[in-house]
C-alpha cells in the first residue's frame, strides 16, 4: 500500500509514520511511505514524477497552500486516490465534500483511528470483494466499485458509467436494476431514479433535479426518491467524520 503524509510538523509526520509501520507489522501488509512538509512539495512530486498513492494524509492548516487547496489540485490529477484530512477541528468538514475526503482525523491521532482508516483503504483498493464483476457473451469484466459513478438501465440492459474504465461503458448486461440495487446496497449504491443506481461514495452534491459526482458527471434524481437519497448521503458523509 502506497501512502503519502503531508504535514508541516515534522514531529507529527514521524509519529504518524510509526503508527503506519505498526499497522504494517500487525497485519503483514507492505506499506511504502513518502513524507512531504508542504502542499506545494506534494503537488510538485505528483506533477514531476511517476509517484501515485493509495492514500494521502493531508494536514488542513499548513503554511502556504493549505490542505483543502492542495486536495483540489490533487483531484485535478487523480480522482481515485483516497484522502484523509488531518486537523485539530472538524470545522472544515463541509469543504472536504468537494474533494471527496475519505475521513477527517482529529489530532492527536490514535492507533485505533489510524487502524480503521488503513484497513478501509486496503480493503477498498486491494480486496476482491470491492470489485464489480459481470459477464457479456462469456467474457468477464471487472471494475472496482470506487471507479463506478452509476449504473443505468436502458431497455432492460444495464450499463456501467465508470470514471476511468471508459472501454466498458458500451458493454451492457441483463439484470433487473432492483435486484442489482439489493446486491450492491452494502457497497453504498442506491437508486436515484427508476433507471439509475448511484454510488454514494462518489457524490459531490445533490439537488432536487440532479446528482453531481466528483468528476462533474451528473445523474438524474426523481422527486419520489430525492428525500431517501439525500438522507442516505448525509448518513454516509456523517460516518466519515
Amino acid at each position: 500500500m502506497k501512502v503519502a503524509i503531508c504535514d508541516d510538523e515534522k514531529l507529527f509526520r514521524d509519529e504518524l509514520e510509526k503508527l503506519l509501520y505498526r499497522f504494517s507489522f500487525e497485519y503483514n501488509i507492505d506499506i511504502f511511505i513518502h513524507m512531504y512538509s508542504s502542499g506545494e512539495e506534494l503537488i510538485w512530486a505528483l506533477n514531476h514524477s511517476s509517484k501515485n498513492y493509495d492514500l494521502i494524509f493531508l494536514d488542513i492548516l499548513m503554511e502556504g497552500q493549505n490542505g483543502i487547496e492542495t486536495a483540489k489540485e490533487i483531484r485535478k490529477m487523480d480522482m481515485k486516490v483516497l484522502i484523509a484530512f488531518l486537523t485539530s477541528t472538524v470545522e472544515f468538514a463541509l469543504d472536504g465534500y468537494e474533494v471527496k475526503a475519505l475521513s477527517y482525523m482529529v489530532k492527536p491521532i490514535t492507533y485505533e483511528k489510524l487502524q480503521k482508516i488503513a484497513l478501509e483503504v486496503y480493503e477498498t483498493q486491494y480486496d476482491a470483494n470491492n470489485v464489480f464483476t459481470f459477464s457479456i457473451n462469456h467474457a468477464l469484466y471487472s471494475i472496482p466499485f470506487i471507479d463506478i459513478n452509476y449504473f443505468e438501465v436502458d431497455k432492460r440492459v444495464i450499463y456501467v458509467n465508470a470514471i476511468k474504465n471508459k472501454h466498458i461503458e458500451d458493454k451492457g448486461f441483463y439484470k433487473k436494476i432492483d435486484d442489482l440495487a439489493k446486491e450492491l446496497e452494502q457497497h453504498h449504491f442506491i437508486k436515484s431514479h427508476r433507471s439509475y443506481l448511484v454510488n454514494l461514495k462518489n457524490i459531490m452534491s445533490i439537488s432536487a433535479k440532479e446528482i453531481v459526482f466528483v468528476n462533474n458527471q451528473t445523474a438524474p434524481i426523481s422527486r419520489s426518491l430525492y428525500k431517501d437519497v439525500k438522507n442516505r448521503f448525509l448518513e454516509y458523509t456523517s460516518s466519515l467524520l
